[in-house]
């Protein structure tokens, strides 16, 4: 399993300190690339749950131990939450942050 660095990944942006519309979409961007970089460890999440969990079938079938096995699956799952909840970290950050007058006026429109 890849040892993920969420505080690197997800380091704080002041939000005051953009200014002008070129910085202000600069950090849209980097938030929409870190918010799909989260949506891909969240599936790479989702898969190893699923195949841990058909591990954890085949090994009760054989009537095998599956102790380890549970520990690997709580771990991914627990980490599948925390990405999940700097999804929503980032996801409020975009909502909160003000939008430039055109995409304002453009979103009117809707």
């Amino acid at each position: 399993m890849r040892t993920i660095r969420l505080d690197l990944l997800l380091s704080g942006i002041n939000l005051r300190a953009v200014r002008g519309k070129a910085s202000l979409a600069m950090l849209r961007r980097t938030w929409y690339r870190r918010l799909a970089k989260i949506n891909l460890l969240i599936v790479e999440a989702r898969q190893r749950i699923a195949i841990q969990k058909a591990h954890i079938s085949n090994l009760e079938r054989e009537e095998r131990g599956t102790r380890s096995a549970l520990a690997r699956l709580l771990r991914s799952e627990v980490m599948q939450q925390l990405l999940e909840g700097q999804r929503e970290v980032i996801l409020e950050k975009v909502r909160r942050s003000p939008l430039p007058a055109e995409l304002c006026e453009a979103s009117s429109h809707f």
